[in-house]
């Protein structure tokens, strides 16, 4: 006997679907359209449908205010969606609404190559995440390519506040002042692990880490020079 496939919805006949219903009935579909529009990046219909959930006097309007900001720095739009999160502002009392906040704005920042500006949004994130166990993987990769962007003088001067932040700047310096010595780079990241346990800045660890161990010998032979005859 054939399986009858269920009906697969898109974002786009969700939400006109839900513009035909009432109550309690068109929630529950905007919220299935904003699920899937967000699934399908269709970042324009994201938009509409938040600013339809707002207009039906929903009570979760700061995340729904959130989307559209996204939906418009998807959208080119960084004024608008600026606008959009300065208002937010005073409003933020759930630490993911916080961490999206943050994250948002310094995409907005990044994008248009603002690094110094993108980069204080981006720890804020990552101390927010690692306080609260949210997943943080799109943010740890941004913030971790935006550093890379920075020369060490100006990583310098970041390199205060808190564990979080520190940890990013002083793997970033590593990275950057010991590239040509590869001995000590795989010592500086030893001492990094140690004094850094469980930092989301670890994810970039492994591949530097793993290139490392091609230099052991070196690293022994140079050892065995320095050792009193």
């Amino acid at each position: 006997q054939k399986k009858i496939q269920p009906t697969v919805y898109t974002a786009t006949q969700l939400y006109s679907n839900a513009r035909t219903k009432r109550g309690a009935d068109k929630i529950q579909l905007l919220y299935l359209a904003r699920e899937k529009a967000l699934k399908e990046q269709s970042w324009s219909l994201l938009e509409s449908i938040c600013a339809t959930l707002i207009s039906s006097q929903n009570s979760d309007n700061i995340q729904n205010t959130l989307y559209i900001a996204l939906s418009q720095y998807h959208q080119n739009q960084y004024a608008s969606a600026l606008a959009l999160l300065e208002k937010l502002n005073d409003k933020l009392t759930s630490p993911a609404h916080y961490y999206w906040h943050q994250l948002i704005t310094g995409n907005i920042y990044a994008k248009q190559s603002l690094t110094a500006q993108a980069v204080p949004y981006y720890f804020r994130a990552s101390e927010i995440a690692q306080k609260h166990d949210i997943d943080a993987n799109e943010l740890n990769k941004k913030l971790w390519a935006e550093l890379a962007k920075l020369q060490s003088y100006s990583l310098e001067e970041l390199n205060t506040g808190s564990s979080i932040q520190q940890g990013w700047i002083n793997l970033a310096l590593y990275s950057q002042l010991y590239v040509g010595d590869p001995v000590s780079l795989h010592s500086a990241m030893n001492n990094w692990q140690r004094r850094y346990p469980r930092h989301p800045a670890g994810f970039a660890l492994p591949d530097k880490m793993k290139n490392l161990l091609a230099i052991e010998p070196y690293k022994l032979t140079k050892l065995a020079v320095l050792l009193p005859e």
